[in-house]
């Protein structure tokens, strides 16, 4: 294609804002090699041949890979979310729904059950996956949206007190977020307790909402994300979720091995300063399991209430709450 019918595409989209202001005023392109490294990312067999305004441009298919041969987490879930995108802005636990990231965490009544170690462990690992859930997730959808050429925000929505659900305005959003940094800066609370902090609920009301949550859109050209998706076939639920598990396991591995007791911790069980039973104490019982190794005997205890191996699977000590429910 041309210079002119290349402004008029969606391929604009994958250029710098700088490579595509410059070529909007000028007719050409600034640095055509920045340009063609830029296309490549996403695209095959990219050429520019000729000069200034008489460029012409060459772009092969995308090389967002659509099909059911896919062997990492990061590609199977990017093209989960190529398939599902729509206009509609979806809470992280909504989008585990459609893919195969769907988790469960236990209910209060289950947690009165166990021990206080057992509760320390649970919820632990809750956060544990809470997080790594989050990042993998983010990932896939920032690549999955630069693929079709668009944008995505993250955005702030909360249920008021009276029942509606809207988007939060700015002056709340940004007072929200600096109690949460706040609140994180403390002992004791963490990333999936925030939400539950009598400071925090007391400021949530203030505005008149009863909870919040984060939800993601994106923007972008239904044209180019239909091209897209015509390159191959839908990936199943259960490769997002079996993969998903995986990754998980394999992170909760390596955190294990960077728990492992350090030399000066050893070196005083071995001068007798402190016997092992004491350092397990002060460390706590958290750290103890990871660094005996024990974290993964509770991570199968608790993984099926963590993570939800079929769509709709539920057990009886367990109830499946979104992210609007969610106190973190």
């Amino acid at each position: 294609m041309d210079l002119k019918d290349f402004c008029k595409s969606n391929y604009m989209n994958y250029l710098s804002k700088f490579e595509r202001d410059f070529l909007v005023r000028n007719g050409r392109f600034n640095n055509v090699a920045n340009v063609k490294k830029q296309l490549s990312k996403q695209f095959k067999n990219v050429s520019i041949r000729g000069r200034g305004k008489k460029a012409i441009i060459y772009i092969g298919k995308s090389k967002v890979v659509m099909n059911d041969k896919l062997n990492t987490l990061q590609d199977v879930l990017t093209t989960s979310i190529i398939f599902h995108l729509d206009w509609i802005s979806h809470s992280l636990s909504t989008w585990g729904r459609l893919v195969g990231m769907d988790t469960t965490f236990p209910n209060k009544v289950y947690i009165k059950t166990l021990s206080d170690d057992d509760k320390k462990i649970i919820n632990w690992l809750a956060t544990f996956v809470s997080i790594r859930r989050r990042n993998y997730f983010e990932k896939a959808y920032r690549k999955a949206v630069k693929a079709v050429g668009g944008t995505w925000s993250k955005i702030a929505m909360g249920k008021m007190t009276t029942g509606q659900t809207l988007r939060i305005s700015y002056i709340p959003e940004q007072e929200l977020a600096k109690l949460r940094k706040k609140l994180l800066q403390r002992k004791g609370v963490s990333p999936t307790k925030v939400r539950e902090h009598e400071e925090y609920k007391r400021l949530l009301a203030s505005y008149g909402y009863a909870y919040d949550w984060y939800a993601y859109l994106a923007d972008y050209d239904q044209d180019n994300l239909d091209k897209i998706k015509k390159q191959g076939s839908q990936v199943t639920w259960s490769q997002v979720n079996q993969l998903f598990k995986a990754e998980l396991l394999k992170d909760l591995k390596a955190e294990i091995d960077k728990r492992k007791m350090s030399d000066e911790l050893t070196d005083l069980i071995d001068s007798g300063i402190m016997t092992r039973k004491q350092i397990e104490n002060d460390q706590g019982v958290v750290w103890t399991a990871l660094e005996t190794g024990k974290m993964l005997d509770k991570w199968e205890d608790f993984r099926q209430k963590l993570v939800i191996d079929e769509p709709g699977s539920l057990s009886d000590e367990m109830k499946l709450i979104s992210d609007e429910e969610l106190p973190w």
